[in-house]
């Protein structure tokens, strides 16, 4: 039996007072389920706190992290997929908007320049009647004068028709451009609201690093959680976990201890104060920890 298999086979609580890693993230470890331990260097570093601590040879468990981790989808990748499908979203309607243009400006070419005025026929005297010599001399006249009073009533006609024509194509224009950039701002919208959801689904996916304190011999250990300023204070020689749901202030005595944080560990001696905030943990100076402590040391 593997000593993967052996792994599985332990009690978590055992496991946990042995390497104090959390037993969720031991739970992740032994199920395979690695998206929940968020990197693969987390998790990597998880397996070699467990065969330090145990005596164990992981090599299977490690090939499985690898394996997926080289498997897994760059998430990044994938969002900048999404952003040039929303960029052509956006092409594709600038080209349908020019092809309504120049269908509109077909139509107005054809239906209302293109035509032009037809003059009536002229009418012609009858040679053989002496009397109508005036009537006939006259009629040319008049035809002149009726076809100035038509062409000035088309030309007219046609001014009228064009400005009426170009109004329409600018409401037109005016309500293709409104009804553009209401698209793209709903665009917009569904866009951000997609990285929203997917930044909340990946971080509640995440698991809060695991931090506990081991001291060399009995330590003093004081805490002061940032959300009510309610105070918590250890005197042990036993690890202490702390608790990363809530930020906290952190001030501990001179004794000797440990730091074990997601697989890294560091070795810490004197008087140390600390800031735990957004699931990193931070050492800070005296003046810090006073300025987030409303003025107190402690």
């Amino acid at each position: 039996m593997s000593d993967f298999e052996k792994l599985k086979n332990m009690d978590i609580e055992e496991l946990h007072k042995k390497t104090y890693i959390a037993p969720r993230v031991l739970e992740a470890l032994r199920n395979e389920d690695f998206k929940r331990l968020g990197s693969r260097a987390r998790a990597l570093g998880f397996v070699k706190i467990i065969e330090r601590e145990l005596g164990m040879q992981l090599d299977e468990l490690r090939q499985k992290i690898e394996q997926y981790y080289g498997d897994a989808l760059d998430y990044n990748s994938a969002f900048v997929v999404q952003e040039s499908k929303s960029g052509g979203s956006k092409i594709f309607l600038k080209l349908f908007l020019a092809l309504l243009l120049l269908v509109a400006a077909g139509y107005i070419y054809l239906d209302k320049i293109a035509p032009r005025f037809t003059p009536p026929p002229a009418v012609t005297a009858e040679p053989n009647t002496t009397d109508n010599t005036t009537e006939q001399s006259r009629e040319p006249n008049l035809t002149q004068e009726s076809l100035a009073a038509a062409q000035e009533t088309n030309t007219t006609q046609e001014n009228n028709d064009s400005e009426q024509t170009l109004s329409e194509s600018n409401a037109s224009q005016t309500t293709a451009s409104t009804e553009a950039n209401e698209t793209n701002t709903s665009l917009e919208d569904e866009a951000n609201t997609s990285s929203e959801e997917n930044t909340t689904t990946i971080d509640s996916e995440l698991v809060r690093p695991s931090i506990a304190i081991v001291p060399k011999k009995r330590l003093w250990l004081g805490i002061i959680y940032l959300d009510d300023y309610k105070r918590k204070v250890y005197n042990t020689a036993k690890p202490i976990e702390l608790n990363t749901s809530r930020d906290q202030l952190i001030v501990a005595g001179h004794t000797r201890f440990r730091i074990v944080e997601d697989g890294q560990e560091q070795n810490i001696s004197g008087k140390r104060y600390f800031i735990y905030r957004a699931g990193e943990l931070e050492p800070i100076d005296k003046k810090r920890f006073k300025l987030y402590n409303k003025g107190r040391l402690w």
